[in-house]
């Protein structure tokens, strides 16, 4: 209760927090950058950045939870 309290007054939705359970090198990205590929687009560090897949916490990488929503790690979560 106390985490959403503070996400709310940063005005920082779910998505956008960093995931520090898991490391972003140890993510299979793949299917996003196919994805990106078909669409004549790349998906570079840059760009990962920008759309807030990844954040960058003490000169390390992690994965933010949209990241992890768009590769299907949460089961009980749904893209609509």
């Amino acid at each position: 209760m106390i985490q959403e309290l503070e996400r709310q007054r940063v005005h920082q939705s779910f998505d956008e927090q960093i995931a520090l359970d898991v490391t972003f090198d140890s993510l299979d990205i793949t299917s996003l950058q196919k994805a990106f590929r078909n669409l004549g687009k790349t998906l570079d560090h840059t760009k990962f950045l920008s759309l807030k897949l990844i954040k960058q916490e003490q000169d390390k990488v992690y994965p933010t939870h949209g990241l992890l929503i768009l590769l299907g790690y949460y089961e009980h979560v749904e893209i609509k």
